[in-house]
């Protein structure tokens, strides 16, 4: 017993004695760091890293646009900073609604080698419209595209208070040059007026008072033109009043007019019928002078070349009745029944006055394929010449 025991004591001492086991280190034996193998990629994976390329389109607004009025045209600027070699640009409108592009044609300018500009004019239809993101891509000579997105300004739109006065219109500036009030019919009265504006959603011209009316004839566009504006109103009406809220002076601004009836008829009226074109005038003064240099070659020739110089005398004849045809008013027409006379010689113009029997009427002048007549009545209008005979 005593035996065992004395074993299982000299195996428990031999047993703490032994070292202990290393763990394993990145030191060698000198305490020097191991080299630590770096293994190479694939090559498939190698060749497809992705290249991140720099950004070479910036966008910003040139203005700062906090607030609008309802239906205003305002302009917004986006300006373009391309790093790339004689890019072409293209643009896209993301999203926004209620609001109508002006200038649908609008197209880049180039301010120097990298920077570029183009100007929207935007109208926004309603208190809650919104304004898209613009999108504008720049394409390189090789083909190589580029886009960035410029967020749309957060604009406080401002409605304008309801008035039976108010146009609808917002301007930089409007003015009535003329106007006149003439006889429609027994519960009517029709007034016109020629109108100038700048800056203007002249479209939207509209009085609520009136019976009927309708912009007649529009020349320019939204940044400057005029318009012939036509109103049925009632016969007992004593002022024509309206107003249009002015942009500059951030006011409404009020035109007041007695209606005075006029004995002469609408299209008699001094500025209101659309002139004859510059194209017309300087037709006509180009065969006048045309006419004078035959009749001079019809002088010159006719002793020394007979048949010439009445080829030069016919040239001249031609010429010189033309030109009459074109200007002198004429003899005597019939206007067929049914005959529908309008106001101006257009295709949408108002048709004032429908002939109810064939009538003989007297021809002022021509524009194309209308024909102004005035009636036995003293009525004047514009009638299609395949409307004659």
């Amino acid at each position: 017993m005593i035996k065992k025991l004395l074993l299982i004591f000299i195996f428990g001492i031999n047993l703490f004695a032994l070292p202990p086991l290393e763990e394993p280190s990145v030191l060698d034996n000198e305490g020097e760091v191991k080299k630590i193998e770096n293994f190479p990629l694939p090559k498939y994976l190698e060749n497809n890293q992705p290249q991140v390329k720099p950004k070479s389109i910036f966008l910003s607004y040139e203005e700062d646009i906090k607030s609008v009025y309802v239906n205003e045209i305002f302009k917004l600027t986006v300006k373009v900073i391309a790093a790339l070699q004689n890019p072409s640009f293209s643009y896209n409108f993301l999203g926004g609604k209620d609001y109508e592009l002006k200038n649908p044609s609008a197209f880049f300018h180039q301010i120097d080698n990298n920077q570029y500009t183009i100007t929207f004019y935007f109208k926004l239809k309603t208190p809650s419209a919104i304004l898209p993101n613009i999108k504008i891509t720049a394409t390189n000579k090789n083909g190589y595209k580029e886009s960035d997105i410029i967020p749309r300004l957060n604009i406080k739109i401002i409605p304008l208070k309801e008035d039976p006065e108010f146009c609808g219109v917002l301007a930089d500036n409007l003015n009535v040059k003329n106007l006149k009030t003439t006889t429609f019919d027994e519960k009517s009265y029709m007034f016109v007026m020629k109108i100038n504006y700048k800056r203007a959603n002249i479209e939207d011209f509209k009085i609520k008072w009136t019976l009927k009316d309708k912009i007649e004839e529009k020349k320019g566009d939204f940044l400057e033109g005029s318009i012939l504006y036509l109103a049925y109103i009632p016969p007992n009406t004593k002022y024509f009043n309206f107003k249009y809220f002015n942009l500059q002076k951030k006011r409404f601004e009020y035109f007041s007019y007695p209606v005075v009836l006029k004995k002469d008829e609408l299209s008699t009226q001094l500025d209101l019928n659309p002139k004859a074109s510059r194209f017309d005038i300087y037709k006509d003064s180009v065969l006048g002078i045309l006419a004078i240099g035959f009749l001079i070659l019809f002088i010159l020739k006719i002793r020394k070349n007979q048949k010439i110089g009445y080829l030069y005398l016919l040239l001249t004849l031609l010429l010189s009745g033309y030109i009459i045809y074109d200007q002198l008013p004429f003899l005597d027409k019939i206007v067929k029944k049914e005959t529908r006379v309008r106001i101006l010689p257009t295709e949408n113009s108002t048709i004032f006055y429908t002939v109810k029997k064939d009538v003989k009427v007297k021809v002022l002048n021509r524009r194309g394929k209308y024909v102004k007549v005035m009636f036995p009545d003293n009525k004047i209008g514009w009638v299609k010449d395949e409307d004659l005979r």
